[in-house]
């Protein structure tokens, strides 16, 4: 789920805080990490599109927040991120790049991310970046 939708939701408000942390791999990681899975030639153009404008928004909530400001029946307050920048601590989010990390190096870096940011939630204060 993009972070500017987690911030969104009707339930989000009733949080002490969040932190999310973004998987990203480079589109040339991305493809041939799909290709190896087996993905169909013909939906890679959309996930590798998907990835990078992920990858952005996270980044940068400002970035093309038109993808997922959308209609929807869910009542999406989008004000609580939409003056906010990727250095704002109210956008508490880690991107970890796994283009050169094997699957295992993946999950400590996840873990180890989880286990801060878990000690954290007594103060209310996720870590980011």
């Amino acid at each position: 789920m993009p972070p500017g939708e987690l911030l969104a939701v009707p339930s989000a408000e009733q949080l002490d805080g969040i932190a999310v942390c973004v998987l990203a791999a480079s589109p040339q990681v991305q493809e041939a990490r799909l290709i190896g899975r087996g993905e169909p030639a013909d939906s890679l153009v959309h996930h590798l599109r998907f990835g990078q404008w992920f990858r952005r928004h996270s980044e940068d909530p400002q970035h093309a927040p038109e993808v997922i400001r959308v209609d929807t029946p869910v009542p999406m307050d989008w004000s609580r991120w939409e003056t906010l920048s990727g250095v704002d601590p109210r956008w508490p989010v880690t991107v970890l790049d796994t283009d050169a990390l094997s699957a295992g190096e993946v999950a400590e870096r996840i873990e180890a991310w989880a286990r801060e940011n878990l000690a954290d939630v007594e103060s209310a204060e996720p870590r980011g970046r």
